[in-house]
């Protein structure tokens, strides 16, 4: 009766806490097998009046863009625990076509979202089989059983972290800015990407990213494989601008290649070895120490440069 939130199995529930709510957290209707289910105070519920909103236009229309952009800027609360009032989605206005309607582009929407998520697929499949190949090439990154030479990485690698943006700096236009939900597990995305305009650009210049560099996130949420994720930014923009908890690594030697590092940081072993000393209650937090004081083994650099080409 207490500390706990109901819903119908056609209901949308929307997450209301950051950053699940700007990374899209949400579920559609007809998700849960029983008709009733129960969950924690941080979602929304919202229920659609069946004769004039199809259940699962409704979930298109808070799972957008444009609608996370909006109630982003609507947040209220401390770092960390910023939250969307129930007041944003009562006066959020939505185009209402007949039902008829709705129900057809509630249609196009699903097909869409299903070559998303074979896409998703077809990458993950590429993704596990360089996995093997690394791990046949080179071994287990913790045991070394090759025996191959050993360095820290902070002899290797520079980190840098992302700026204090604040939600006033960001517009709908101008150059874009990463930030954590831009740098998740399924890979780099530029959905939901908030901009800025600086007024003077070169005192952001050490946080630029450029098509190409590495991230890696540095908060997530406890108990879920969001964090210590590392990705590579695409070429959908010419550059960017990092935001805080997100790190771009700089490879400093010659020694080591930009495939090798993000496979060998992506390792479960590694990323357990990142996050055991995480910090913080709802959201796991690392920092550049516990990155900078892994032991990293390097394989002749030849073998190095065939698996970037593989």
């Amino acid at each position: 009766r207490k500390g706990f939130t109901y819903f119908d199995r056609d209901d949308v529930l929307l997450a209301k806490i950051t950053p699940c709510f700007e990374n899209g957290k949400c579920l559609r209707p007809g998700q849960i097998h029983t008709q009733i289910g129960f969950g924690s105070t941080e979602f929304h519920v919202v229920r659609s009046d069946s004769e004039q909103l199809d259940g699962l236009y409704l979930f298109y229309l808070v799972w957008n863009e444009q609608f996370r952009f909006l109630g982003e800027k609507s947040m209220f609360g401390g770092a960390g625990q910023k939250r969307v009032g129930s007041d944003f989605l009562k006066g959020f206005e939505i185009p209402l076509p007949p039902l008829p309607e709705q129900k057809r582009i509630a249609a196009i929407l699903d097909k869409a979202d299903a070559i998303r998520r074979k896409r998703q697929q077809a990458i993950q499949l590429a993704d596990d089989f360089l996995r093997a190949v690394f791990l046949d090439m080179f071994g287990d990154p913790v045991t070394n059983p090759k025996r191959w030479e050993t360095f820290a990485l902070r002899e290797l690698i520079h980190l840098q972290g992302g700026f204090a943006f604040k939600s006033e700096d960001f517009s709908d236009t101008g150059i874009p800015v990463v930030k954590i939900g831009n740098a998740n597990k399924a890979g780099f995305t530029t959905k939901d990407i908030s901009f800025i305009q600086p007024e003077k650009p070169e005192r952001l210049r050490q946080y630029e990213l450029y098509p190409g560099d590495l991230l890696m996130s540095l908060t997530g949420t406890v108990g879920k494989d969001d964090y210590a994720n590392v990705n590579e930014v695409t070429d959908k923009y010419e550059r960017y601008y990092l935001n805080q908890r997100v790190a771009k690594i700089s490879i400093r030697s010659e020694r080591l290649t930009k495939n090798y590092l993000r496979f060998f940081l992506a390792h479960p072993k590694i990323k357990s070895e990142i996050t055991k000393n995480n910090r913080g209650v709802r959201q796991a937090n690392i920092n550049n120490a516990d990155i900078y004081n892994l032991n990293i083994p390097l394989p002749e650099h030849n073998s190095l440069v065939l698996f970037d080409n593989i």
